[in-house]
């Protein structure tokens, strides 16, 4: 079934949404670092702010979801699909991984050959061993491209199963993912154990399964999919953009209650999806959101730059967490929000350029001669133009005249405001 709308319309709010998704996960990775530098003994502080993080991983994932089946039709070219993606994803990425391996070899970090030549394909979360997804990572974050790189591969195939979806039976398929989201954790405890996520006292399989296995992660892709859908036919009918931020932050008040490193993604995922279905129905609708203003949509259009440089710049700048002995260095209130304001500057900054200089030139490969890369999404959902106009009640079948629909060339793909946007 083909969805249907009276105009060509723009989601501006989704490429916002991605920023305020980078946000969170900025603010966790800077106050983790630095909290406890602080204030030895603010681990309720801590646990909230390592939550944040865990929670905006979980809404760049429902947002990818929703934005990507909101753009591409059942028709999408596969092959097409995975080049534009790729062009996002791998330069940004190679360039990142080299970046952060020539400054370990300054420092004179060990490295290792099995260590880094999973996350230089992406395919390190598939092997269930922490130093290869986390800490012999050189640029840890990417963990969740390699969750992106499995939503990518099956995305064609996805959006069109959705789609055949009849209408009202949307909310059954909603319900039935988060049932699984339900499920997930508690399979996980089927796991062993032992060995134990470093420095925690939580099982490392149990917590790989749950938080870093991507078949388990496509959960939330899928629910931001399906959500993208019943907004598009009309049969989304969930709470407006106020009520569903601040169900957001109460999720995330409830999933730090919730023991585990990685636990919680239902508390915050249904949320979340409410908050992004919202921002799209009011936007469709013709309004508008503090989302979709000019200046949170540009940094939203910088955020995947920024996201993969972030770590690199934790690391190595400021925070210098590269350093173990910085960890657990005494440090002055006035001391850590200044290391934080440079850090977070920094990021922009270099998101910005990694963004003009690599992300958006690897673009225009893809796109061809003479065709833009567009800063606000288009999203072209166009209710069909009838063939003939209306017969009037009086009219004879020979006073019919018929319309020719207007030939238009076609419009490029356009960017999805995704992890990798």
């Amino acid at each position: 079934m083909n969805d249907t709308q009276s105009r060509p319309t723009r989601l501006p709010s989704l490429a916002g949404l991605g920023f305020i998704a980078l946000c969170m996960v900025l603010l966790s990775h800077v106050g983790i670092s630095l909290v406890l530098r602080v204030a030895p003994a603010a681990q309720t502080l801590w646990t909230y702010d390592f939550k944040l993080g865990v929670m905006g991983f979980t809404f760049f994932f429902v947002l990818t979801g929703f934005a990507l089946a909101w753009v591409h039709d059942s028709g999408t070219d596969a092959r097409r699909f995975w080049r534009r993606r790729a062009a996002r994803v791998l330069p940004v990425h190679m360039l990142m991984l080299v970046v952060a391996l020539l400054l370990a070899l300054g420092t004179g970090a060990a490295l290792s050959l099995w260590k880094t030549l999973p996350t230089l394909f992406l395919v390190q979360n598939w092997i269930p061993d922490q130093e290869v997804v986390l800490t012999g990572n050189l640029n840890g974050p990417t963990w969740a491209l390699s969750c992106a790189l499995l939503f990518y591969a099956v995305f064609p195939w996805l959006n069109r199963l959705v789609r055949r979806i009849r209408p009202e039976r949307l909310w059954v398929s909603a319900v039935t993912v988060v049932a699984l989201l339900v499920a997930v954790p508690l399979l996980g405890t089927l796991f062993p154990r032992e060995p134990l996520l470093v420095n925690t006292s939580d099982s490392w399989l149990q917590t790989w399964f749950v938080g870093y296995l991507p078949v388990c992660r496509l959960l939330e892709f899928l629910l931001g999919m399906i959500a993208a859908r019943m907004v598009a036919t009309h049969r989304w009918h969930g709470p407006g953009v106020t009520v569903s931020a601040l169900l957001s932050v109460a999720g995330l008040a409830l999933s730090v209650r919730i023991p585990g490193e990685n636990a919680g993604f239902v508390e915050t995922a249904l949320p979340l999806t409410l908050l992004i279905a919202a921002a799209a129905r009011r936007e469709y609708a013709g309004g508008r959101t503090v989302f979709g203003s000019r200046p949170l949509v540009a940094l939203g259009q910088i955020s995947f730059g920024a996201y993969l440089v972030h770590w690199i710049v934790i690391s190595y700048g400021p925070i210098h967490t590269a350093d173990p002995a910085s960890w657990s260095a005494p440090l002055s209130l006035g001391g850590a929000l200044g290391k934080s304001a440079v850090t977070i500057g920094v990021v922009l900054a270099l998101g910005w350029l990694t963004t003009v200089l690599v992300e958006r030139p690897a673009l225009r490969l893809t796109r061809g001669r003479g065709e833009a890369v567009p800063l606000v999404e288009p999203v072209p959902l166009v209710k069909p133009v009838p063939l003939v106009k209306p017969v009037p009640p009086l009219a004879t079948a020979d006073s019919v005249q018929a319309v020719p629909l207007p030939v238009r060339p076609p419009k490029p793909e356009p960017d999805t405001p995704d992890l990798a946007a």
